[in-house]
């Protein structure tokens, strides 16, 4: 809607005017324009007026505007960070989509096994108890594993869970367990590398902006790291801020770190060899969106056949442990 109303000619305090005219309701985009309006009018720029909400705006939305008044642009940074927003709900969108079945099928089969742990194996025990017999002794000892496997996988995702929540909520106090944790999560197989590679696509875009504005590299390095959400890549950031400052090249000192993808480093070389820099950051954003994307259709097609696989594997270990001696016990009593 910004975008659309400064493509106009208007300025942004008569854009952030008309926005706030349109919404009604409670927490719609005319209330916020009306707080960011009301900021303004007081003499605060609309970059700051937006970098001081951030319980309303992500910390990315809040560096690009910042990326745009660095610039001395904010109203042409809203076609790039409409395009932005885009892409990443595309993405998120797609994530989402993905997840939502596998955590459908998760649910269900934790409430199911809590289900057969609590009211069928009982009943099944008792039921079969009264008959003896080396079939009925078996049929008891396997629903006892299954109650006590099950118990064990119940305790074990509780005691992950409260771990996640405790050290999430730690992290958000201390600044180097949440450091530990983010250079941590780049490591992790596959989901290391994905992250890297979405830390990666939100800093090469805002570089690309800051380079097409004409801003220095070091000083473009210390303002992206704002769109950062990663404190162990933004540390390798400003680690790559002062290399630079002590006369390294940019491939080099971008090759130094492990938080950042060999791919990036390898096409900084080409941007200091030509001289275009900024296609060189629009080259690795294109790059990694592209991967990205790639990435999550991957995902999403091969998570249904596992889904499949994991259900299958269930109902043969129930066949096993439950069906087979049941038949055995009334072929013994036939």
């Amino acid at each position: 809607m910004m975008e659309t109303l400064l493509a106009s000619g208007l300025s942004i305090k008569d854009a952030l005017e008309i926005t706030s005219l349109i919404g009604v309701k409670k927490g719609d985009c005319g209330e916020l324009a009306g707080e960011l309006l009301s900021e303004i009018r007081k003499g605060v720029t609309f970059a700051k007026a937006v970098g001081g909400m951030s319980a309303t705006f992500p910390s990315v939305y809040r560096g690009i505007i910042g990326v745009g008044d660095l610039v001395g642009s904010v109203e042409k940074i809203f076609p790039r960070l409409r395009l932005y927003l885009e892409t990443n709900k595309k993405l998120h969108d797609k994530l989402v989509s993905a997840l939502i079945y596998p955590c459908m099928v998760f649910f269900i089969a934790v409430a199911g096994s809590i289900g057969l742990a609590v009211f069928v194996f009982p009943k099944l025990e008792t039921m079969f108890s009264e008959f003896g017999g080396e079939a009925a002794t078996l049929l008891q000892n396997n629903i006892h594993n299954l109650q006590k496997g099950i118990s064990i996988v119940i305790i074990c995702l509780s005691l992950i869970l409260f771990a996640l929540l405790s050290i999430r909520k730690l992290a958000k106090k201390n600044n180097s367990v949440k450091t530990s944790i983010d250079a941590l999560s780049l490591k992790i197989p596959l989901l290391g590398k994905f992250n890297a590679e979405w830390q990666t696509l939100n800093f090469s875009f805002a570089m690309e902006t800051l380079t097409a504005g004409g801003v220095t590299i070091e000083t473009a390095i210390s303002e992206a790291k704002a769109v950062v959400t990663n404190e162990a890549y933004r540390n390798a950031l400003t680690a790559v801020t002062s290399d630079i400052v002590k006369g390294i090249s940019i491939s080099e000192a971008f090759s130094q770190h492990k938080e950042f993808p060999s791919y990036m480093s390898r096409w900084l070389m080409v941007g200091e060899r030509s001289g275009k820099t900024e296609q060189v950051f629009e080259q690795i954003r294109t790059f990694f969106q592209n991967d990205i994307e790639k990435y999550t259709s991957w995902f999403m097609s091969l998570i249904e056949p596992f889904l499949i696989v994991m259900v299958g594997v269930l109902l043969l270990v129930l066949v096993i442990t439950i069906i087979v001696p049941i038949f055995s016990l009334y072929g013994s009593i036939l």
